[in-house]
């Protein structure tokens, strides 16, 4: 790696705004010209000091992973959405990814996914993938699932396979099964796969089968 690809990653990776104020303003010179669209989509998933900079100094468009890789920001990804959509949201979309790359944010993710209803709710889509994104999100699996079911619960099928993204998640599974349970009992069918995923959870596998063994005796 030469130094100004590694400048430029330093800058990233710690979130120096400062050094990226003199990267983009070319004042270590020759360093701009290093400038890669890439490192847009990187500073979106990294910190805000450097993606405020490069939006006030770079005229390059925000695309869906730009988006996808601020929606999945655990560092920071509220306030680099907040700002996103606030200079470039008529550049992109909120597609399928990116609110799925914000309902697996381990982090930020309800915080990031209620901006999203908030400020362009009429192009969020919560499809199956989207749900088993929240479901076997292991960080706030439980406050993401909660924020979807109390926002458009009436739209949410709970599948077979979002049952077992709940049954797999090793970090927030039992809480995320248990308000599904809770939230949508009635509309819930506890199938052998399900079973047999929860029973190969190295964390909540007792938990989580004696759960749904009061739904589904073995």
């Amino acid at each position: 790696m030469d130094i100004a690809t590694s400048v430029w990653e330093m800058a990233m990776h710690y979130n120096i705004g400062w050094l990226a104020n003199l990267l983009l303003t070319d004042t270590l010179d020759g360093l701009l010209e290093h400038f890669r669209d890439d490192y847009f989509t990187k500073a979106a998933g990294s910190g805000l000091s450097v993606f405020r900079e490069m939006l006030d100094h770079i005229k390059i468009r925000a695309t869906e992973e730009v988006a996808k890789a601020a929606a999945g920001n655990e560092r920071s990804g509220k306030e680099v959405m907040m700002l996103l959509l606030k200079e470039r949201g008529n550049e992109f979309e909120i597609t399928e990814e990116v609110v799925k790359a914000a309902a697996g944010n381990g982090s930020s993710g309800k915080e990031v996914m209620m901006l999203l209803l908030e400020e362009r709710g009429n192009e969020v889509e919560i499809t199956e993938e989207v749900v088993k994104a929240a479901a076997g999100n292991t960080g706030s699996g439980k406050e993401v699932m909660m924020l979807l079911l109390e926002k458009q619960g009436n739209e949410i099928e709970i599948t077979e396979e979002v049952l077992k993204a709940a049954a797999e998640n090793y970090g927030s599974g039992k809480e995320v099964m248990m308000l599904l349970l809770e939230k949508q009992g009635n509309e819930i069918e506890i199938t052998e796969e399900v079973l047999k995923a929860a029973a190969e959870n190295e964390i909540y596998g007792k938990e989580l089968m004696t759960l749904l063994n009061r739904r589904h005796p073995v």
